[in-house]
């Protein structure tokens, strides 16, 4: 096999590297993330024309950086190797955002005004009590040599509404990106704020608090008030 020269070798790394080159090609594969996603879905999710989405996503397709599949009347487009939202992961790191910052956009499992049929069968019952939590190394945040005390009063608070029979969910972004876009005022603070809107509480449907912790007080008369 002959051996190829560096000009040959950085022009093949250059070519998938080319074909995202844009802003509007980044957003898509975000939006598309690491599931799937049809046009209208993108349509709803960016708010641009499907035509103007169209062309992108076939440019992105015969560069081989994107699969697709049709069900029906809809055809659905993946990232042939997610590997690649790493990569713009690192950029965004390079560029000199918060790498956490993009998180929210990497999924498209749910979009509550799309009418695919992925959104329309995929649907999350709120919890009475919803907790977006900032980036932490477990669900609880409990696991380090020194505990945090507004994470053990954090936890009792929890323990202590779910006595009193409330339904209480928590959710990070890495692990739990649906719940994130399943609510639209979560995600316009996060795009506002970024990490410094989390945590959000949201009871009943309803953020109550931003930026920090409630007390149980403070819950506990947001419960009380949607129960007037």
């Amino acid at each position: 096999m002959k051996k190829q020269t560096l000009l040959q070798i950085s022009e093949q790394i250059a070519t998938p590297l080319t074909a995202i080159a844009s802003p509007q090609r980044i957003a898509i594969l975000l939006a598309i993330g690491t599931g799937e996603a049809c046009v209208c879905h993108l349509e709803t999710a960016l708010g641009w024309r499907q035509a103007y989405i169209s062309q992108h996503l076939m440019s992105l397709r015969k560069a081989d950086i994107l699969l697709d599949k049709r069900e029906g009347r809809y055809v659905f487009y993946r990232i042939k190797d997610t590997s690649l939202l790493d990569l713009i992961t690192a950029s965004a790191h390079l560029s000199g955002l918060n790498p956490e910052a993009i998180i929210p956009f990497i999924s498209t499992q749910i979009n509550p005004s799309c009418e695919c049929p992925q959104c329309a069968l995929t649907s999350i019952v709120p919890a009475d009590v919803e907790f977006f939590d900032s980036p932490m190394c477990c669900p609880t945040g409990l696991c380090g040599p020194t505990l945090d005390q507004t994470l053990l009063d954090m936890n009792e608070m929890i323990l202590a509404l779910q006595r009193d029979n409330f339904r209480v969910e928590r959710y990070q972004m890495a692990s739990n990106p649906n719940a994130f876009l399943g609510n639209a005022e979560v995600m316009k603070l996060v795009r506002e704020k970024q990490m410094e809107a989390l945590p959000i509480t949201v009871v009943h449907g309803q953020v109550i608090k931003v930026g920090a912790y409630p007390s149980l007080d403070e819950i506990n008369t947001a419960l009380n008030g949607e129960a007037k």
